[in-house]
């Protein structure tokens, strides 16, 4: 960001900072100076100066983004480039709203213009102060205009979040008689603005969600027959608001009775029909909603929707629902299954079995055979678990049979149990489409998936892939009883990456969880591990730290070197009118060079080399294209070790290196030998192999740690350094 004159903005100068101001009569924004180190009421000063506005005591500084009055202390925050909005105070505008209302020719100029400032609690108090709620509510009451309705209900709506104004008010509930209108025009495609018709929808949410004495009346004059038909159309504000009061009034039903009611109503009244009709399929699905704000309000609408009608399940999450009896009755009936499903004539070619309930509910993999109602008895599976089970043996039973057929041959430790797998995944389900769950909030990152809008037994027909991929896992891993929790976590993450890629109907979630096998799950792990540490490594934390681990890495690499030159190696002799082989070690106190020439590849002991270069006298060491220049033939890992005789004379010795790493070692050991900086590749690709596997070790024992962007605060020093008890004398 540049200022007016094109210098690039200081952000080091504490006590000025470019902002963006409009003042009212010149609607363009302003790149201007506010001086954090005056008043606001000083800088309204230099603005009305500039403006050339008359009384600096009438005008205010907000927000341009939502509108917070800027004040003293909240101006120490401005950065540069924030947006603000010169216009007139507060009291000033009341003042000539609540005349406004007063003259009657312009009440509906006043009303539009009360609803850009009746949410702002400053204006709302000096609007109630000077009388402004008597005058607009005997305005509301005489006459509520077609043009100014909106305007009217949006500031009621305003003034009742800051607590102003009262819902039991006589006028309330003519709004609510004339708002059913506007809703019952939409319904009916008649001609009507879509911004009476919204706020009369988002009257009605704050209505029922807020004020729990209005859901009744609202619930009886707006039907959810009436709320599907304004679903139909397209205009995404209708939809949302729609949306968004149907969610209201169902959660209210809850509140009220129960979610196996809300259940039958959403069935009955096909509002999950019409959502996928109306909302879902003409807007392109999920990727459409996510382009705009008003698209983005409607998806997060429909993941509200999803959410509650995914709740209506909590009534069947335990075995307190429904009576004793008809749990042993459904008992009974999954236990049938296994006799129908044919184990009993499989396993009678091998041994005999005695057909009694225990045996079949041993067959289903209870860990209860005896009393099966225990495992059931753990929320959130109950009730739930025990009719996915059902559900998947009926609806499926091919499958069914094929489940069970495969583990009734297997040991105990082998097979797999579908009563325990059944009920482990019902909670999984549960945990991971947080149902029941109170903590549910509504994030804005979020989004439904719309395969849960693709029948009313979505969750059943989700169990039914579910409980096959489980099978098919377990087979994959080999699994036995005691890994048991890692079939889950891995089925989890099955289920999870599947979901994310948003599948639009059950046949499309089975084709996408069957690609991720267990093989692949592991690549993933293996590669989002990988992604985390390479993101985690840029953090300024982590460069911090490689900084001060670099000389200790650097020193291991050295020590490794001269180790290895200490060790020896064997070489060619470089020239071609020598032949034969030159051994060479390091001393172990790294002071001489023993080298000796030989016949055979054996390498001598230290003592046995007579011949000795002294460290100190050795003048530099060439390399590859460097040695290449000498008078010896070309090699690609020719080392060429000059040093000073005892004459002083510089003399040269040719060594021909057996490979490239030798090369590289001997090359990066004679250097630092030298005191200087290692330069072969090796030695780069050491470097970087050990400061990360460093690094990710030390990263693994922090793991689900947030690394912080500022080192934590240095506390402040003691009163006194007397910290030697006086008794310690």
């Amino acid at each position: 960001m540049t200022t007016p004159s094109g210098t690039p903005i200081q952000s080091s100068t504490q006590d000025v900072v470019w902002i963006q101001i409009y003042e009212n009569e010149k609607p363009e924004m302003e790149l201007i100076k506010y001086f954090k180190d005056k008043t606001v009421e000083q800088n309204i000063k230099i603005y009305c100066e500039r403006y050339n506005l008359v009384g600096e005591s009438r005008y205010a500084i907000h927000y341009a983004s939502d509108g917070r009055l800027l004040t003293n202390e909240s101006s120490k925050d401005l950065e540069h480039g924030d947006k603000l909005h010169l216009h007139k105070s507060s009291d000033v505008i009341a003042e000539e709203i609540f005349n406004g209302l007063v003259d009657l020719s312009g009440t509906v100029a006043n009303i539009n213009r009360l609803a850009i400032y009746a949410g702002r609690s400053k204006f709302a108090d000096e609007f109630t102060k000077r009388g402004g709620l008597t005058i607009f509510l005997q305005r509301l009451e005489e006459s509520i205009q077609q043009d100014c309705f909106a305007s009217f209900l949006q500031c009621v709506r305003g003034l009742w979040q800051l607590g102003k104004i009262n819902w039991n008010d006589k006028a309330i509930h003519k709004i609510i008689d004339k708002c059913v209108t506007y809703i019952e025009q939409a319904a009916k495609n008649s001609p009507i603005a879509v911004k009476s018709v919204v706020q009369s929808l988002e009257f009605f949410h704050d209505g029922v969600s807020k004020y729990p004495d209005l859901y009744k009346e609202i619930s009886e004059k707006v039907s959810y027959g009436l709320l599907n038909r304004c679903l139909e159309w397209t205009d995404d504000d209708i939809q949302s608001s729609s949306l968004a009061l149907i969610v209201a009034l169902l959660k209210g039903k809850v509140d009220r009775s129960s979610w196996k009611a809300t259940r039958e109503i959403i069935y009955k009244e096909d509002i999950r029909d019409t959502i996928v009709k109306n909302v879902i399929r003409r807007s392109g699905g999920i990727r459409e909603l996510r382009q705009s704000d008003s698209k983005k309000r409607k998806s997060q609408q429909l993941l509200a929707f999803q959410h509650l009608m995914l709740n209506t399940l909590i009534g069947r999450m335990s075995l307190s629902s429904i009576t004793p009896d008809k749990v042993k009755s459904k008992l009974d009936q999954l236990r049938k299954t296994v006799r129908e499903a044919g184990v009993y004539a499989v396993a009678g070619a091998d041994e005999e079995i005695e057909m009694n309930n225990e045996t079949d509910f041993k067959i289903l993999g209870s860990m209860n055979p005896r009393d099966p109602t225990l495992d059931l008895n753990d929320e959130p599976s109950g009730l739930l678990a025990l009719d996915n089970m059902i559900f998947f043996s009926n609806k499926q039973n091919d499958n069914f049979r094929k489940f069970i057929l495969e583990n009734c041959g297997c040991n105990d430790s082998q097979a797999c149990p579908f009563m325990k797998s059944s009920i482990a995944l019902t909670k999984l389900l549960c945990n991971l489409l947080k149902i029941g769950d109170a903590s549910f909030s509504l994030n804005e990152n979020d989004s439904y998936i719309e395969v849960f809008f693709d029948s009313d037994t979505v969750f059943e027909e989700l169990f039914c892939v579910c409980i096959q991929i489980w099978s098919k896992t377990w087979k994959e891993m080999h699994a036995t009883s005691e890994d048991f929790n890692k079939v889950l976590n891995i089925v989890q993450e099955q289920i999870t990456r599947s979901l994310r890629d948003n599948p639009t109907t059950i046949d499309i979630f089975k084709i996408t969880i069957s690609r991720l096998n267990f093989n692949q799950i592991l690549k993933l792990l293996h590669s989002d591990i990988q992604d985390t540490i390479e993101k985690n490594c840029k953090e300024k934390v982590i460069k911090e730290l490689t900084g001060r681990l670099t000389p200790k890495i650097k020193a291991l690499i050295k020590q490794q070197r001269l180790n290895q030159l200490v060790k020896g190696e064997l070489f060619v002799k470089a020239l071609k009118k020598e032949r034969g082989y030159l051994a060479m070690r390091l001393s172990p106190n790294y002071k001489v060079l023993h080298y000796k020439e030989l016949e055979d590849s054996n390498i001598p002991q230290l003592d046995e080399m007579s011949k000795k270069i002294p460290v100190t006298d050795i003048t530099e060491v060439k390399t590859d294209n460097e040695a290449q220049k000498g008078r010896g033939p070309k090699s690609a890992y020719q080392l060429n070790i000059y040093y000073k005789d005892e004459d002083n004379h510089i003399q040269e010795l040719n060594l021909a290196c057996n490979g490239e790493a030798t090369h590289s070692i001997w090359c990066d050991g004679i250097l630092c030998l030298l005191g200087k900086e290692m330069t072969s590749a090796e030695a780069d690709n050491d470097f970087n192999t050990l400061i990360k596997m460093d690094i990710r070790l030390r990263l693994l024992e922090i793991e689900n740690v947030k690394l912080p962007k500022l080192p934590p605060p240095i506390p402040p020093e003691p009163d006194n350094f007397n910290f030697v008890d006086e008794y310690y004398h």
